[in-house]
């Protein structure tokens, strides 16, 4: 992750970017000043956390009230899972938008996700064989994504306080 380039005594755009980046990741508890970044394992715990409240309150009318993608009961979204169409321990998709919706624990936890109505509602949502496609992704190499980690939480921490701000 490289800072930027220093021109005489002025800070580039790009150093002052990564710079806020980086407080903003200490500020999370997603790194520990003066040591390496935490080890992935830890960050995508926090990753998970984070994007799953992010998801549901997207989703969320101005009420705080979600409907499960794949039964429709409507509940606040502190109360729903964050559902993944494709299995989570797929890389590629993990942290997609695309294939997470609110889903009611029922249908998550004790129905395994309810697969064929989650595809579904996706197709129905973002076009006839989004499903499919979403699945082929998860397939591809998701190599990258360990190194891509902190800038991607990053990204989730930006969009769940833009959703927080719904609800204050």
């Amino acid at each position: 992750f490289l800072l930027g380039e220093r021109k005489g005594a002025e800070v580039t755009y790009a150093r002052r970017k990564a710079i806020k980046l980086r407080n903003e990741l200490l500020a999370e508890g997603a790194l520990v000043a003066g040591k390496a970044d935490k080890p992935f394992k830890v960050l995508k715990e926090l990753m998970d956390k984070k994007f799953s409240e992010m998801v549901r309150m997207t989703f969320a009318d101005d009420d705080g009230i979600v409907k499960c993608v794949t039964c429709s009961k409507r509940l606040p979204w502190r109360q729903m899972d964050c559902g993944h169409f494709v299995d989570r321990y797929k890389l590629p998709t993990r942290w997609l938008l695309d294939i997470c919706r609110p889903q009611c624990r029922e249908c998550n936890r004790y129905k395994t996700g309810k697969r064929y109505e989650f595809g579904a509602a996706l197709n129905k949502q973002l076009g006839e064989g989004t499903a499919e496609r979403l699945i082929a992704l998860g397939d591809t190499d998701g190599s990258q994504i360990r190194h891509q980690a902190s800038e991607m939480y990053a990204e989730i921490l930006r969009l769940r306080k833009i959703q927080m701000n719904r609800f204050k």
